[in-house]
C-alpha cells in the first residue's frame, strides 16, 4: 500500500513562472473572442499596449512594469499572479 501523499498544488505552486508564461508568445495569432454561442464577437473592455513604468528609487531606476500588452473582452475572467513586487498592483493602478 502506497502511503506517500501527492498534492497537485503544491506542484502547481512550485513550477517555475516567468514572463514568458504571463501570455501566448504571438497573442495576435488567438482566435477572435466569440459568444457562448460561437456568435459575434464580444466587445473588448481592455486593452494595453506596450505599458510600462518605471520609479527612480535614489540613483536606481526599478522597471516596475515593461512592454505589457494585452486585451480583456467582455466575460472574460482575469486573474494576476505573480510574486511579492513583480508590478501586480502597479498594473492595476
Amino acid at each position: 500500500m502506497n502511503t506517500e501523499s501527492t498534492n497537485p498544488s503544491s506542484e502547481i505552486q512550485n513550477a517555475p513562472v516567468g514572463p514568458e508564461d504571463a501570455v501566448p508568445a504571438h497573442a495576435s495569432d488567438a482566435e477572435p473572442v466569440t459568444g457562448h454561442d460561437g456568435g459575434a464577437p464580444r466587445p473588448k473592455i481592455l486593452e494595453l499596449i506596450d505599458v510600462a513604468r518605471t520609479f527612480q528609487m535614489g540613483e536606481v531606476v526599478v522597471t516596475a512594469l515593461a512592454e505589457v500588452t494585452m486585451e480583456v473582452f467582455e466575460g472574460e475572467f482575469l486573474v494576476i499572479v505573480g510574486p511579492s513586487g513583480s508590478g501586480k498592483s502597479t498594473l492595476l493602478n
